[in-house]
């Protein structure tokens, strides 16, 4: 774009109202420039999925498409296996759970066995046999569910600690009753599990259950069959199993289950490339505010670090990563608790606990703009340049709607995304881990949306430059309206309403800007009037954007295309190369993406430098192009044209398109009648004028054209 009216555009969309020029600005702030959209909304029809919670994991299928649950929705209201897909936002629900036969409350999302399985568990419901054809309801299920076939299998009912219908099976004394071992108490302890098994590097799963006996203990387990009692196994987190028969209840629950020193309550469980596994308790009792810990595959167990509070507080997941050599260093986020500079209490941590057990705070949320209570998992990504960042989300914070975040793991805090207050642009409370597939990252929120039920969304475009925030908007006024339409947008009730206005002013302001000649170029003071500029006004928009392509033309007085090129220079806009092309063939014109300075963002409403006039459902851009010398010289009897192609992007499709020309006309003097050949040199140079506006529908509405010129010009291409 030339820099004869870039530098106007950042300026405009600046500006005040005179005055305030001679006043000292507020401090500039910025808003994250990554791109959002929402796939699905859920709520809209009977059966859909609803309020998807942490820990929710996806797992990717064979086909591509993202799997995950939701632990309310379906048509029974107990649940739901769902996909999606990436690249074209197809939904499906599969699996609608049953308290009875499946399970009620699939929270945990699922996990790729690596073939043909994907396993998870429920918070309660299910079936368990007690005998005589009897059952009773379990505090959860273990089921694994087949993306090909379609088919769920229930592979195990968490009983809570009831033993009724299993076969005692200790029988030391033929003359005394049978007793249950201490391995079937414990595999019949466990209940309502919050997280789905994980996959070891031994190819077994293992897990663990929130809760045992009623009681926010909690098992760590095998996903492997006891003898046809069960579909686990459970292990001791203190070594092995006891054998001896006669051991009290609160003896197994102080050398197997998560209580006491162990703390209580697991979370959820990691596998480590180390052949270990890593998982989280929350705590319960007074005093605990949970525990980092280590198990190996027989179950023993060792406590790596023990949260104060202050440190943090409530954990809820953990990523394991290697450090390089022989061990792994631990990242993972509390709930609550850390402590700010100021001395007050965070609202959560992002903490670190190296290969030598030392623990770190990497960053403490404040609860307000950066995000409170990151409730998400952390999803480790490394870049191309080999930086490892953990991405996460918090529930509270930012616009009180929830943040998605980044931290490198050297501990730089970068904010992502901030759910506005109207959540129905991108939902609220997001929850569950994120999801990278393809350099994009996609979750679920647990509300909003357009039916307050969640969303899916896609974040993209993580590494684009931050968003200048207007102090305050611009104050346009006059123009006549050009043209304006109603779009009918699915999923939304109302139309998307656009409106183009030309002959609009702003208040003269002045800048300071360094003037021929080169190479003095003294910075003076400029006035600059803006008394002819279109709007595009945009109304009732998810997550608005424009998009725009410029390409410019002149006639000579035979009408015939006149080559050259214009881009600026370094100096006072002197020594103009040819870089931007003009259009020399009406059949192919050199388009050219209008995206303001802010690469690699093309979004012409969200350069770097140029603020975004933007709401949740609304944007308004201003422009007046420019015809600069010495390309365009008065007095040339030429016809300048600047033609413009603006895309009306909502929730990150495009659901119309702008097409405007403004132009300055070379006008023959046809005085001499029709039987007088005229003189193409003698006329006028008409005032500059908008031509030819009009609102169409989109001719690109997957930019397939769009991302050909963003990339030809060096941007990202558009999600």
């Amino acid at each position: 774009m030339p820099t004869s009216f870039l530098w106007q555009r950042v300026l405009i969309l600046c500006l005040v109202a005179p005055s305030a020029a001679a006043q000292s600005p507020a401090p500039a702030t910025y808003s994250p420039g990554a791109r959002m959209c929402v796939l699905r909304d859920f709520g809209g029809q009977v059966g859909d999925p609803m309020w998807p919670s942490a820990p929710g994991v996806f797992a990717k299928g064979a086909d591509g498409d993202l799997y995950t649950t939701s632990p309310s929705g379906g048509q029974n209201g107990d649940g739901t296996i769902f996909k999606v897909s990436p690249s074209t936002g197809a939904f499906a629900v599969l699996v609608d759970f049953d308290v009875a036969q499946t399970g009620r409350g699939p929270v945990g999302g699922l996990v790729n066995d690596g073939g043909n399985w994907m396993y998870g568990t429920t918070f309660s419901g299910g079936r368990y046999p007690v005998g005589k054809g009897q059952e009773r309801t379990g505090a959860g299920t273990l089921f694994r569910f087949s993306p090909d076939s379609g088919a769920l299998e229930r592979l195990h009912t968490f009983r809570n600690g009831a033993l009724a219908g299993i076969e005692p099976e200790s029988c030391p004394d033929k003359d005394k009753p049978c007793k249950y071992s201490p391995q079937q108490r414990l595999n019949a302890a466990g209940g309502y599990p919050v997280s789905a098994p994980v996959r070891a590097t031994d190819g077994s799963f293992y897990g663990v259950a929130a809760y045992s006996q009623n009681q926010k203990y909690g098992v760590l387990y095998k996903v492997q069959p006891y003898k046809g009692e069960s579909g686990i196994t459970a292990l001791c987190t203190g070594g092995a199993v006891p054998s001896d028969p006669d051991i009290t209840d609160a003896q197994l629950r102080a050398q197997c289950l998560f209580s006491g020193a162990h703390s209580s309550f697991p979370m959820t469980l990691t596998p480590g490339p180390d052949g270990r596994l890593y998982g989280v308790t929350w705590g319960y009792a007074k005093g605990d505010f949970g525990t980092v810990f280590r198990a190996d595959t027989s179950g023993k167990l060792t406590t790596l670090h023990r949260f104060s509070g202050t440190d943090g507080a409530r954990p809820h997941s953990v990523v394991v990563l290697s450090d390089g050599g022989a061990g792994v260093t631990l990242y993972g986020t509390t709930l609550s608790g850390g402590m700010l500079p100021n001395g007050k209490a965070g609202a959560g941590v992002v903490y670190t606990i190296s290969s030598a057990g030392t623990f770190d705070v990497l960053h403490t949320f404040d609860g307000t703009a950066d995000g409170a209570e990151p409730l998400a998992g952390l999803t480790a990504h490394t870049d191309g340049s080999g930086t490892t960042y953990l991405y996460g989300a918090a529930r509270y914070g930012g616009e009180h709607r929830g943040v998605l975040y980044r931290v490198k793991t050297t501990g730089e805090f970068e904010v992502l995304h901030r759910h506005p207050w109207r959540w129905g642009a991108t939902g609220r409370k997001p929850m569950t881990t994120l999801f990278e597939h393809d350099g994009n990252f996609y979750g679920t929120t647990y509300e909003g949306g357009a039916h307050d039920g969640g969303v899916i969304f896609r974040l993209s475009g993580i590494d684009l430059p931050p968003v200048r925030n207007l102090n305050a908007p611009p104050k346009f006024y006059g123009g006549v309206v050009a043209a304006t339409e109603d779009v009918a947008v699915e999923g939304q009730k109302e139309p998307v309403v656009i409106e183009v206005r030309t002959g609009v002013k702003l208040p003269p302001f002045t800048i300071k800007r360094k003037m021929p000649p080169a190479p003095a170029c003294e910075e003076r003071e400029v006035e600059v009037r803006l008394e002819d500029g279109i709007t595009i006004d945009v109304q009732n928009c998810r997550n608005p954007h424009i998009l725009q392509f410029i390409h410019r033309e002149k006639r000579d007085v035979t009408n015939q295309l006149v080559g050259g090129g214009y881009a600026p220079g370094t100096a006072c806009d002197a020594n103009l190369d040819n870089s931007y092309q003009f259009t020399t063939d009406p059949d192919n014109p050199a388009w050219h993406t209008d995206g303001s300075s802010g690469k690699p963002n093309a979004y012409y409403d969200q350069g770097n430098g140029t603020p975004r006039i933007t709401g949740p459902f609304s944007v308004k851009i201003f422009d007046q192009p420019s015809f600069a010398k010495p390309i365009f010289n008065e007095g040339a009897h030429e016809t300048w044209r600047a033609t413009f192609k603006s895309y009306v992007v909502c929730n990150c499709k495009v659901v119309s398109e702008v097409h405007w020309t403004r132009e300055v006309r070379w006008e023959v003097d046809l005085s001499g009648g029709p039987n007088v050949l005229p003189d193409l040199n003698k006329g006028k140079q008409l005032p500059a004028e908008y031509v030819d506006v009009k609102i169409v529908p989109p001719s690109d509405p997957d930019f397939t054209w769009a991302n050909e010129q963003v990339k030809k010009d060096g941007y990202a291409p558009v999600p």
